[in-house]
């Protein structure tokens, strides 16, 4: 679980992740904010993964009540975490700087407060520049007009998110995507798939969705084999 936490962060975060240096502590910082969306996936038996190489959500997108309310209190559970990555420099940081005080070396107490509120800072912006993508994914519309056209076919939708994968298993994504669709065939289920970039969505394509508007780039779906 961890590892593919992991490989989450590091394809679905943003370009903060993938710098030379910083991208290592970008990826520790947004790390725990994806474990917490994962947990509760798995709380709702809504993770699939190929070994420990790809993973992708999937959600019904119109889930009972109680799934809402499991999920929610599963990724809830991961929230001290997130905290105390923001807070643990700042609270090293304050015991040092109180240590410092009481051995009469006002200045580098000083110091020390300076410096922990500053890595916290940058914490907390690396944790957004790493999970901006995927706020810039939510596409509200487009969701609706699936759902929509799914409920005039009297056909169960779901949607698969965060699809990500090993880039040294350039076919872990694949063989992911195509067990999902051979049991979403079996159970005749709709796919909603949102992809985090181009590369990502021609990869859906190529394996049978299409897009939900042909003029704007954005979500894609596919029916169920047997229902064509």
């Amino acid at each position: 679980m961890a590892t593919l936490g992991w490989v989450a962060t590091r394809q679905l975060g943003g370009p903060a992740v993938r710098l030379p240096l910083i991208g290592v502590v970008s990826c520790a910082a947004t790390w725990p904010v994806v474990m917490t969306t994962l947990v509760g996936a798995r709380a709702d038996n809504a993770l699939a993964a190929h070994g420990k190489t790809a993973l992708v959500t999937v959600s019904a997108c119109e889930p009972p009540d109680r799934v809402r309310w499991r999920r929610l209190l599963a990724s809830a559970a991961t929230v001290p975490a997130v905290v105390i990555a923001l807070c643990l420099p700042l609270i090293a940081a304050t015991v040092a700087a109180i240590a410092a005080a009481i051995a009469g070396w006002r200045w580098l107490s000083d110091l020390l407060i300076t410096v922990g509120q500053a890595e916290s800072a940058v914490i907390a912006v690396l944790m957004l520049a790493g999970v901006a993508p995927v706020v810039r994914s939510i596409t509200p519309i487009q969701r609706q007009a699936a759902r929509l056209s799914a409920r005039q076919r009297a056909i169960t939708l779901i949607e698969a998110s965060n699809l990500a994968a090993d880039p040294a298993d350039r076919r872990a994504a694949t063989i992911l995507v195509r067990n999902l669709q051979r049991h979403a065939d079996t159970r005749q289920v709709a796919i909603l798939a949102n992809p985090r970039d181009s590369a990502v969505a021609a990869m859906y394509r190529r394996l049978g969705f299409e897009p939900l508007n042909a003029d704007r780039p954005g979500m894609l779906l596919r029916w169920p084999q047997r229902s064509r």
